[in-house]
């Protein structure tokens, strides 16, 4: 039988089997002779089969059974002291084989020997460290006769090694005379050997060199440390390794009297190695830790966290630092710079977690932002995951933990030299992201800043000037773009850097306005994102803000300034309520004086912009309370404010104080276009009649109350939305207003014995009879079929205040709708199809000479076409000569021109089809929303009586529908139908007789229904 065995003297000296792979196994069975010294003694040991498993799962790759592993040797080790030579010779065979195993690159080997070897170093002094100091060079020699993988694992070896009698605590380094100063010196000499062997082993080698030095004596690290380092800190700085020099920045706050001397000769500045002078001696150091690829070297870590770097707050030698080595030469365009840009990534990675908060603007400069926007936009790009982490993480993690750093942070990606850029597109939704950290005052100082860039006074200020200075010119010439050859070389390719600023100088006007158009729309798209990242909650948390945003929308989208409006008295206004700590604004003034000093003015795409986003904004917030608005002043609908107000008529307010301002004599703005008289005269009676409901006593029940509520948000959004639609507004506003007055009178109470007093949802009041809400209804309807998404949306709110007023013939008038669209749109697509038939036969009856009333009497365009075609057929001109072949033949100009004509023709065609596909689906959509009515109406009325009415049009209707959208929407209305419950029995016994005709109705449908059968039955 075969055991483990890793203490075999038959070993080759100097190289090590466990290049193989597995553990030292020896084939030598029990009790058998071996040339090992320690074979006799380790009978014992070898039998204990708990002992020799626990060097096996030392080498597993899983660290629970590494750990578990070094757990069993220990126990072994200590129950082995109640044997006699038990302790001997289980620590001599443990030793040899944790010695030994450390030159083994089998799975975790490595890693869980050299803990096994700290551990029983540490507990069992019986254990000199001169015999451990003796194993490592008999078992782990290091020859030149070695291959280079054996070389490799055997000083991989003797270094963990060295690090487990370092990491132990055997030796003693506090006193000044220590009784193990032999054993001191061999090991920092053979570390200090390690680490100059080969380079990979150099990091580690100085890291163990340097726990050593951990509450070391001074007298002891004169005598131990310095001098097997001597020669290589007499070298030149230049030739430093970076671990050296890592090393000597961390001893030199340790031992700064006895370390100075010896190795601050030759550097610039002997204060001490992280000074201003000596960070240029330091660049070939650094540049050579760039390889050390995906991590960071050590070296950059150990300058970074420094206390000079930063003191009393401020990272003035950090900055010297960052200008230094990474502005100046990892940023540098150079040949092969792809791995100094990815450690310049990770190097910031590293400085955001010591500076303070503001100071990270100086750290964002514009080449670092070249580098990083590439790098961020790009996943093909080598820096892509360094730079996707930064953002993702490290810089998430410090804009948490630095609240005052985030508006700073924000900004510098969004400006350069003072300038405004627009971000690519990939890296917008992580700016984004960074907005949706503010708070109140953040989101108010970005508001403030890109509406100071939206009315910047001139086109330079923004999109870029030519440097004058000499420095600046300096600077750009530094700046350029890298040539075709460097790019190729490089990893990264700056020009993909989009800003505004980039080539402004050399563009045209019609190029440099362009860009300005885009930046505007770029602004209008993060103020709005400002906003919309305020209602993440539910709640508007930060209502000035949005009202501010609101009014910004709505005044460039509507108004226009005539010149800059500035008065003493406002301007001693505004400083008096500065001095007072209290807000000054004048918003028409403040947004009048913006506006006018705008090169060039707003064109009409932005004021569209502008248009849009303000009913965006409007829309979500009026389906929002304000965060502290009571329930109770609320009440069912939604949009109000922390006032009670709603959001549309406050601003309805604000927009008719615009409208006051600009027809007064001494206006200083206007509206963008004229208005005609009867948009004026509409104004006029909304505004009178907004506040009529608004003045309104709130009489009658909850009902009535909510009523007028919605009354005052339906004209006031009309209000807001006849500045952008005025024919639809108009179309409408009359009816509504009527409805209103109807609705207002009070109802007349029938006397005793005169009437049953029946509720509204019972009564079926006569069809010659019309309804207030029959015409509500309709006016409503027309509403939804406009293509606002806000005036959609307070339809169905509004729809919800008046449920309790439905009739059934309303309800069916809804169904009615819904299908009667339909069969009309079919219609005119029919005349369509028909008229373009008759065009065709027409023609062909034309050639054939069918049609003799067309040629009797043609057209005078006709007779000249038909003339000028048979001259051409008949060869003859006007004179009666032959014609040439040239006139016969058409020319290429005039068949180009025929060309241009087709393709017109073809063009207008396919916009014709495109138009009618989508007045189609708009069609569409809009039964759709009618549809929804229904099921806003059961949902909200889960008692009402018309459920049992409505059953028979709903599966009539059903039956008829030929869409599967609307099949959908109906079925969900009859959805609905079924779950009302607890129908008032008086209404159900007046409906007996209409209930037991309808499910004969029914009945005789079931075989006709076909599929739909199902549906029948179960109604």
């Amino acid at each position: 039988r075969f055991v483990p065995s890793m203490g075999v003297s038959d070993f080759p000296r100097g190289a090590s089997s466990a290049v193989s792979g597995a553990p030292y196994v020896s084939d030598a069975p029990v009790g058998s002779s071996s040339a090992d010294p320690g074979a006799s003694s380790s009978k014992g040991v070898l039998a204990n089969d708990v002992l020799l498993q626990s060097f096996w799962d030392l080498a597993s790759p899983d660290a629970t059974t590494r750990m578990q592993g070094a757990r069993t040797l220990l126990d072994q080790l200590r129950s082995s002291r109640t044997v006699p030579r038990g302790p001997f010779q289980a620590l001599t065979y443990s030793a040899k084989r944790l010695v030994r195993g450390l030159a083994s690159s089998r799975d975790g080997a490595r890693l869980g020997f050299v803990v096994a070897l700290t551990q029983v170093l540490s507990e069992f002094t019986e254990l000199s460290v001169q015999e451990v100091l003796d194993l490592i060079q008999s078992t782990l020699a290091l020859s030149k006769s070695d291959k280079d993988k054996d070389y490799k694992e055997v000083l991989f070896g003797r270094v963990f090694a060295y690090s487990a009698i370092v990491r132990s605590g055997r030796l003693d380094t506090k006193s000044k005379a220590s009784a193990d100063k032999q054993e001191l010196n061999v090991v920092a000499n053979q570390l200090v050997a390690c680490a100059y062997a080969k380079p990979y082993v150099s990091e580690m080698s100085f890291q163990s060199l340097l726990a050593l030095c951990e509450g070391m004596h001074p007298d002891t690290f004169t005598s131990a440390i310095l001098p097997p380092l001597a020669t290589h800190l007499a070298k030149k700085p230049e030739e430093w390794s970076p671990d050296l020099l890592s090393f000597a920045v961390r001893v030199e706050q340790v031992f700064p009297s006895q370390f100075h001397p010896a190795s601050m000769c030759s550097w610039p500045d002997k204060t001490g190695l992280v000074a201003k002078d000596n960070f240029t001696t330091m660049l070939p150091i650094l540049h050579a830790t760039t390889a050390n690829l995906p991590h960071v070297h050590g070296l950059w870590g150990t300058i970074i966290m420094h206390p000079k770097m930063v003191t009393k707050g401020q990272p003035t030698l950090l900055h010297e630092f960052w200008d230094t080595v990474v502005e100046k030469d990892l940023l540098a365009v150079t040949e092969g710079s792809s791995f100094t840009r990815r450690t310049a990534l990770l190097v910031f990675e590293l400085i955001l977690n010591r500076i303070p908060g503001p100071q990270i603007q100086h750290f964002l400069s514009r080449k670092f932002f070249s580098l990083f926007f590439a790098a961020f936009c790009n996943t093909a790009n080598q820096q892509h995951n360094s730079a996707a982490h930064l953002a993702a993480d490290a810089l998430e993690r410090f804009l948490q933990a630095h609240p005052d750093a985030r508006v700073p942070t924000v900004m510098c990606f969004l400006q350069r030299e003072g300038r405004l850029i627009v971000p690519r597109l990939q890296i917008q939704p992580f700016i984004h992201k960074l907005i949706d950290t503010f708070g109140e005052d953040e989101r108010r100082t970005l508001f403030d800043f890109l509406c100071a860039q939206f009315h910047s006074s001139t086109l330079s200020s923004v999109i870029g000037h030519k440097n004058t200075d000499a420095s600046e010119k300096d600077t750009e010439e530094n700046d350029e773009k890298p040539t075709k050859k460097q790019r190729s070389s490089s990893a990264i390719d700056t020009s993909e850097f989009s800003s505004i600023l980039e080539e402004a100088d050399h563009d045209s006007p019609e190029a440099r306005e362009r860009r300005l158009v885009q930046l505007r729309q770029w602004i209008i798209t993060t103020i709005a994102t400002i906003a919309i990242q305020d209602f993440k909650q539910g709640t508007v948390q930060h209502e000035g803000l949005i009202l501010d945003v609101l009014r910004f929308f709505f005044f460039h989208a509507f108004y226009v300034a005539k010149a800059p409006s500035k008065s003493p008295a406002r301007e001693k206004a505004k400083a008096k309520a500065k001095a007072n700590g209290k807000p000054a604004t004048d918003d028409i003034a403040d947004l009048a004086a913006g506006s006018a000093t705008m090169t060039p003015k707003i064109s009409e795409d932005i004021r569209g912009a502008m248009s849009e986003r303000f009913f965006s904004v409007l829309s979500t917030v009026s389906a929002l309370h304000s965060s502290g608005a009571s329930a109770s002043r609320s009440g069912s609908l939604a949009g109000r404010m922390v006032s009670g107000e709603f959001w549309a008529y406050h601003l309805c307010q604000f927009s008719r104080s615009l409208y006051q301002h600009a027809r007064a004599p001494s206006a200083t703005i206007a509206l963008v276009e004229e208005e005609a008289p009867e948009t004026r005269e509409a104004r006029d009676l909304l505004n009178d009649r907004i506040t009529a409901v608004k003045s309104a006593k709130a009489a009658g029940d909850e009902s009535h109350v909510l009523a007028r509520q919605a009354f005052e948000l339906l004209f006031s959004h009309m209000a807001l939305q006849l500045m952008a639609d005025p024919p639809t507004v108009m179309e409408v506003a009359e009816d509504l207003w009527l409805c209103y007055e109807n609705m207002s009178k009070p109802k007349k109470t029938p006397a005793k014995g005169k009437g049953k007093g029946k509720s509204k949802a019972t009564d079926i009041p006569p069809a010659e009879e019309s309804q207030p809400v029959d015409v509500l209804v309709d006016s409503l309807l027309a509403l939804l079929a406009k293509p606002s998404s806000l005036i959609r949306n307070v339809v169905t709110r509004v729809f919800k205040s008046f449920t309790s007023q439905m009739t059934a013939e309303t309800l069916q008038h809804i169904i009615h709708v819904a299908q009667n669209t339909h069969n009309n749109i079919a219609d005119e697509d029919d005349e369509d199809e028909v008229e373009e038939d008759h065009d065709h036969d027409s023609e062909d009856d034309d050639t054939s000479d069918d049609d003799e009333e067309d040629e009797e009497m043609p057209s005078a365009d006709e007779e000249e076409e038909e003339e000028e075609e048979q001259e051409g057929v008949d060869g003859i001109d006007e004179d009666g000569e032959e014609s040439d072949d040239d006139t016969m033949n058409p020319t290429d100009e005039e068949m180009m021109d025929y060309d241009k004509k087709a393709a017109t023709f073809f063009k207008h065609m396919k916009q014709e089809q495109r138009q009618k596909k989508e007045r189609k689906q708009q069609t569409l959509h809009f039964r759709a929303r009618v549809l929804e009515l229904l099921t806003i109406f059961f949902k909200h009325e889960d008692s009402s009586p018309l459920a049992i009415d409505m059953l028979s049009p709903l599966l009539l209707a059903i039956k008829a529908s030929d869409n599967v959208v609307l099949t959908t929407k109906l079925e969900q209305a009859l959805d609905a139908v079924y779950r009302v419950r607890d129908i008032p029995s008086q209404a159900i016994h007046a409906r007996a007789d209409a209930m037991h005709d309808m499910i004969k109705g029914m009945f005789k449908q079931v075989d006709k229904a076909g599929k739909k059968s199902g549906q029948i039955c179960s109604a």
